[in-house]
């Protein structure tokens, strides 16, 4: 028998700023974005598409995602470099205290190089397995630091941060790819950020 799923915390609270939906432009490029990264095979009832959405929105954003409960963690493994578990929920106070963190060293962070794109585009093996390795390396150097007023390491079965990142999803999909290259650059660059997200 599966475990009980762990229960999340009532969204209604984040109903404020700074919290706020995506505009619908930006939500119906994110949808588009999120059909083209479920796994080969999954059936259309399957496919987690809300919480593929919201990992391309918190990236395309730079922004992180606050996620309430746990059972979307496994849903955005697929999308994601590294993750986190923690042996019990965090203080509310180290929680706001590393969510600022995280999201100031997202706004910050340097735009991906366009060489990413172009790797992904060829589609040569050897350099795709390449790249998917930098990235989770960077991924595994930058969140424990970003997280470690939580925890020095990861640790217990409660998942509680992943670092989002489509370039994985991208580089194992060959159809995921195709569509990479048809769109408009400045798109398809801004969705190899990276963003973290945080499950409360």
């Amino acid at each position: 028998m599966a475990p009980r799923a762990l229960p999340g915390r009532a969204i209604g609270r984040l109903d404020h700023p700074p919290f706020r939906p995506a505009d619908a432009a930006e939500a119906d490029r994110a949808a588009e974005a999120a059909a083209r990264l479920s796994a080969p095979g999954t059936p259309e009832h399957l496919a987690p598409r809300a919480a593929h959405q919201a990992a391309v929105l918190a990236i395309r954003m730079r922004a992180p995602l606050l996620v309430s409960g746990h059972d979307t963690f496994r849903d955005l493994i697929p999308l994601s470099s590294w993750s986190m578990n923690v042996p019990s929920a965090p203080a509310d106070a180290a929680l706001v205290r590393t969510l600022t963190i995280a999201g100031d060293a997202t706004a910050r962070a340097d735009e991906p190089n366009p060489e990413i794109v172009k790797v992904l585009v060829e589609g040569d093996e050897r350099r795709l397995v390449a790249l998917v390795r930098d990235r989770r390396r960077s991924a595994r150097a930058l969140g424990p630091d970003l997280f470690r007023r939580i925890a020095p390491r990861s640790a217990g079965l409660r998942g509680f941060a992943v670092t989002l990142d489509l370039v994985p999803a991208l580089a194992g999909s060959p159809e995921a790819r195709r569509w990479l290259a048809g769109i408009d650059p400045t798109l398809a660059l801004s969705l190899l950020r990276s963003a973290p997200a945080v499950f409360i």
